[in-house]
């Protein structure tokens, strides 16, 4: 289980890069909308915005695409789990269906 918490918190690193870009690219349009094109800042910062689109949408997939994985993985661990956890019952019943089965024979062959 240690291996999906270790997924879940790359995944919240990449949530919370994706929200850090969401507001600096948020924090550019504003100062693009009240710049005029004649400024001459105005290309560097319009540039600077489109690449951290750019990189908001990539990190967008990155999410869906760790989201998957981390269903995925979470999915196959518990199955494993579950699997060990069921087979130990299972032999535990085992052993003491024959642990019930020597000590009736046992205490038949007293009476004889």
């Amino acid at each position: 289980m240690k291996g999906v918490r270790t997924q879940e918190e790359n995944l919240d690193q990449l949530k919370d890069s994706r929200k850090c870009v969401a507001c600096k690219a948020d924090a550019i349009e504003q100062k693009i909308k009240k710049m005029g094109i004649q400024h001459k800042d105005w290309a560097a910062q319009s540039s600077l915005y489109n690449d951290l689109q750019s990189s908001k949408r990539e990190l967008d997939s990155e999410i869906m695409t760790g989201e998957a994985k981390l269903y995925d993985f979470k999915r196959t661990v518990t199955k494993i789990w579950m699997t060990i956890k069921f087979d130990g019952l299972q032999e535990l019943c085992r052993k003491g269906i024959v642990s019930l089965y020597r000590q009736t024979c046992s205490s038949h062959d007293n009476y004889f």
